[in-house]
């Protein structure tokens, strides 16, 4: 399976997301990403982050974080930031990841690209004033998961442990609920 993660602007979750994600699926996983975003994703891996020239880093067993792409994995993920001319085209799922954000949802809006996205994503603060029926009213775009901000993420992402801990709070990911969604 193929899968675009898309966000309307930074700071939404995307990668945290997507990475925890690629974690939870079985069989081999490539997650793709590009550009500004790669020290982050190696950062949230747990991984060195000077590139040395690599096109793709080992996360764990059945993960890997790469540039472009190689070999035949049984899923991969397309991490494309805000730019969705990264997306894959032949990708079985688009998604975005968002906050229950004013901003972003604005921004989403302004660019057409929701008559192009299967779902979203929605990474949750339940102190923030809209929530996942606002997404949906806004986007007309099916919900297909909701991760609870937590700060046992944050503490995991800054210990560089999150690929090498079980976070009940990405449980939501897995990709045989997707499946069933689509």
């Amino acid at each position: 399976m193929i899968i675009n993660l898309w966000s309307p602007k930074h700071g939404q979750g995307l990668t945290t997301t997507g990475l925890a994600m690629a974690a939870s699926l079985e069989g081999t996983v490539q997650y793709i990403t590009e550009g500004d975003n790669l020290p982050d994703a190696l950062a949230i891996a747990g991984l060195p982050s000077g590139t040395d020239a690599h096109d793709h880093w080992e996360v764990k067993e059945n993960l890997t974080i790469s540039i472009g792409g190689f070999g035949t994995p049984d899923h991969v993920i397309y991490d494309c930031e805000t730019n969705w001319e990264l997306r894959h085209q032949g990708a079985d799922l688009n998604l975005m990841v968002v906050q229950a954000d004013y901003l972003a949802l604005r921004r989403l809006m302004t660019t057409g690209k929701a008559a192009e996205l299967d779902g979203f994503i929605v990474v949750l603060d339940s102190s923030r004033a809209l929530n996942v029926d606002d997404i949906k009213n806004v986007t007309g775009l099916k919900h297909f998961a909701t991760v609870p901000v937590d700060p046992a993420v944050a503490r995991a992402v800054d210990a560089g442990l999150l690929m090498h801990r079980r976070m009940r709070q990405f449980n939501v990911l897995k990709l045989s609920s997707f499946v069933e969604m689509t």
